[in-house]
C-alpha cells in the first residue's frame, strides 16, 4: 500500500502553517521616519526667512526641494516644542524665535506681566 513511485513524493508540498506577524506599533513607526538634520535646518531657514506662513501646505510648496507632507509635520512639531514657531489654530505657522545679542538683552531686561 506505499507509495509505489518517488515521483509522487517530489510532487507533494509539506506547508505548515505560518504564524501571524504582529505589525509594529505606531510610536516604532514614526521612529523610522524622522528627518535628516539638512532637512530640518532646510525647513528651519524657510520659516525664518519668510517669517509667516498661511497654512502648512503653503510652506510645503515654498521648500527648496522635496519633502513627504508627513516629514515636514513631524519636523514642524519639533520646532514647536523648541520654541521656534508657533502654529496657530487656523493652521498658519509663525517664527517666534528670539535671535541676536540685542534681542536676548532687551528680554532679560523686560518686566513679566
Amino acid at each position: 500500500m506505499g507509495i509505489s513511485n518517488r515521483s509522487e513524493i517530489k510532487d507533494r508540498k509539506i506547508t505548515t502553517p505560518r504564524k501571524p506577524v504582529a505589525s509594529p506599533p505606531v510610536t516604532a513607526l514614526r521612529r523610522q521616519i524622522m528627518p535628516r538634520l539638512d532637512t530640518l535646518e532646510m525647513i528651519e531657514d524657510t520659516v525664518r526667512k519668510e517669517q509667516y506662513f498661511e497654512s502648512k501646505t503653503k510652506l510645503w510648496k515654498k521648500l527648496p526641494r522635496g519633502v513627504q507632507y508627513g516629514t515636514l509635520g513631524i519636523a514642524l512639531s519639533y520646532l514647536e516644542r523648541s520654541n521656534k514657531i508657533t502654529q496657530n489654530k487656523d493652521g498658519s505657522i509663525v517664527w517666534i524665535f528670539v535671535e541676536g545679542e540685542k534681542a536676548r538683552k532687551s528680554l532679560e531686561e523686560s518686566k513679566e506681566l
